[in-house]
């Protein structure tokens, strides 16, 4: 199942391309966390082909993710979809003649991730949690700027 993330460089030779679909398991990604794991597998599609003096990987990836709902720490499953997932190695930097590109898709996959997910439709313990939430609209902050009187002191000079 992960070969589909190993390209084979020899079968890219005069403009070919290979391309590669299908399901992946979870765990090339790593995920250890309490608050984040991925249990659903990772729907690929993509294709392979060398540019130059370059191998470009090309792919759309899906997958879900459960995360803890900001509100209630419910875990609740989040959609994560990778749609333009561009990768490029230089074929001097390929130490073999096959290149597994996982690092990269990991990479793509964590920096979709939401920085917080709310329950669907508004998390219904949000009521109950109003009163412990600022409300920067309705209070007035005493700011203070220290170099707002800088340019008073520049014409001072003239």
């Amino acid at each position: 199942m992960q070969d589909l993330l190993t390209i084979y460089l020899d079968r890219l030779h005069q403009g070919e391309s290979e391309t590669f679909q299908g399901p992946l398991d979870p765990s090339f990604l790593e995920c250890k966390e309490t608050e984040l794991c991925f249990d659903a597998p990772v729907e690929i599609e993509g294709k392979a082909y060398i540019a130059n003096d370059h191998l470009v990987i090309s792919a759309h990836a899906k997958t879900t993710a459960k995360m803890p709902c900001i509100i209630c720490n419910e875990m609740i499953f989040v959609p994560i979809e990778v749609t333009h997932f561009y990768h490029t190695k230089a074929l001097e930097d390929c130490s073999s003649s096959t290149y597994h590109f996982a690092p990269a898709l990991r990479d793509q996959i964590l920096l979709e991730l939401p920085r917080y997910v709310e329950c669907e439709g508004g998390c219904k313990e949000r009521d109950s949690v109003k009163r412990f939430i600022k409300n920067s609209s309705s209070e007035k902050e005493d700011t203070h700027f220290p170099f707002s009187g800088l340019e008073q002191l520049e014409n001072l000079g003239d």
